[in-house]
């Protein structure tokens, strides 16, 4: 008895078996093992598979093979590949065309999504299936600032909600007020504030956070999320109190409100619905100095300066903010 073995490309052994005068011909399939990694851009709203299957283990050179993805969910294929123009090819790149998800408002639709891995070796094709549940919730950037009239200081803070990223790198910088001469500052952690210390200056202070980050579900699912709010900043302007420049501004608009009530009502009621701004602004400033809240004190305060307009002339240059006294 002998025996002859022939190795084709098409992922099968053929071969021949001689016994006397008896013949036998037969054929082995091998098996391949496929494994992959499915991963979304929550910011292109894009999903890409990876193919990790360990083809020299196996002995099958990736040359020879290429593979498509057939994507589905509670609605129907979403993505069905074609072999003429395959998804991935293993010895070109492990990463496969990436697939637009369907989305709801912006964001992709929660639910559960099958993900069909298939690949072509020779004459055979064998395929891996992995599904998820996606209910994922993108953060939103929360970022507190507060100027503290009473200390001249001023305060940045991230209360944004990031869940249990895998992995996340960080930067949140502040900067402060043009010709002020005070520095930007940054923070590598959301734990840590970004703080100023006495004594701040006018004009405007403006909190830029941007996170990149990584979220692994339970079921293998990778996110990849870049959050920022570079293109509308977090800002907040502090201005320089004077008590009695306010309270002087307040009466001449008040005066100017009963001048404009007779010859143009249209602007009157507009100065009215500032008026009552004011009061109530200067209400809520009398029981803050009764209580010697000196922080609320100064925030009605500004809300009193807002509504005056062109009654005070603000600096043309950021000054330097005294700290606010009762």
């Amino acid at each position: 008895m002998f025996c002859f073995f022939v190795c084709d490309t098409w992922g099968k052994i053929s071969g021949v078996f001689y016994l006397k005068n008896i013949t036998f011909a037969y054929t082995l399939i091998i098996m391949v093992t496929i494994s992959f990694t499915t991963a979304i851009n929550l910011n292109t709203n894009q999903l890409q598979v990876t193919d990790t299957t360990n083809y020299q283990g196996q002995g099958i050179p990736s040359a020879n093979v290429v593979g498509i993805l057939s994507i589905s969910n509670a609605t129907g294929v979403i993505y069905q590949g074609v072999w003429n123009r395959p998804d991935i090819n293993p010895s070109v790149s492990p990463l496969s065309t990436l697939v637009n998800m369907p989305t709801t408002n912006g964001f992709i639709t929660p639910g559960v999504y099958t993900v069909t891995y298939t690949i072509n070796y020779g004459i055979t094709q064998y395929s891996a299936t992995n599904t998820y549940t996606y209910t994922f919730i993108v953060p939103a950037i929360d970022i507190t600032q507060e100027v503290d009239g009473y200390a001249s200081t001023f305060s940045s803070t991230d209360d944004t909600n990031y869940g249990s990223p895998v992995s996340m790198t960080y930067l949140q910088t502040v900067t402060p007020p043009a010709g002020s001469g005070l520095s930007i500052q940054t923070s590598s952690s959301p734990s840590i504030p970004i703080e100023y210390p006495a004594n701040i200056y006018t004009g405007l202070y403006q909190s830029v956070v941007t996170a990149t980050l990584e979220y692994v579900e339970t079921d293998g699912l990778i996110l990849n999320l870049v959050l920022s709010n570079a293109s509308i900043p977090t800002q907040i302007t502090a201005y320089s109190i004077d008590t009695l420049a306010i309270m002087n501004a307040v009466e001449s608009f008040r005066l100017n409100y009963y001048g404009t009530l007779g010859s143009n009502k249209g602007a009157a009621n507009q100065m009215a619905s500032s008026i009552n701004i004011i009061s109530l602004a200067f209400v809520a400033y009398q029981l803050a100095v009764s209580n010697n809240d000196t922080l609320l004190a100064y925030q009605e305060m500004v809300n009193i300066y807002q509504q005056l307009n062109s009654y005070i002339i603000p600096p043309t240059t950021s000054q330097m903010i005294v700290p606010f006294v009762i």
